[in-house]
């Protein structure tokens, strides 16, 4: 039994086509990124985000897996920054004790 999901022009979507790549333009990138569009180029270069694929001329788009996975390892790299900044999270008293945030 599949589960059909309306498109569209009203033609049903059967699970056999859900797990098709799913695509995204730079905007939509931007938008769920908050970066620039030269932070999002720098990133690339530095070999942290895919480079986009090419479908046309003046039109690239990035895998929807690929942006989701970048956008995971940005957030670790947030947690650790923002971690590593507060300070270990228990602290020693002047007599030795350990003083729990």
């Amino acid at each position: 039994m599949t589960s059909e999901t309306p498109t569209k022009s009203g033609i049903p979507l059967s699970d056999s086509l859900a797990g098709l790549p799913r695509f995204l333009d730079l905007r939509q990138l931007i938008g769920l990124s908050t970066l620039s569009k030269s932070a999002v180029y720098q990133e690339i270069a530095a070999g942290r985000l895919a480079a986009p694929l090419k479908i046309r001329p003046g039109r690239s788009v990035w895998r929807y897996q690929d942006v989701q996975a970048w956008l995971v390892q940005l957030e670790q790299k947030a947690m650790e920054r923002a971690l590593k900044a507060r300070g270990p999270l228990i602290r020693r008293t002047a007599g030795g004790q350990p003083a729990v945030r």
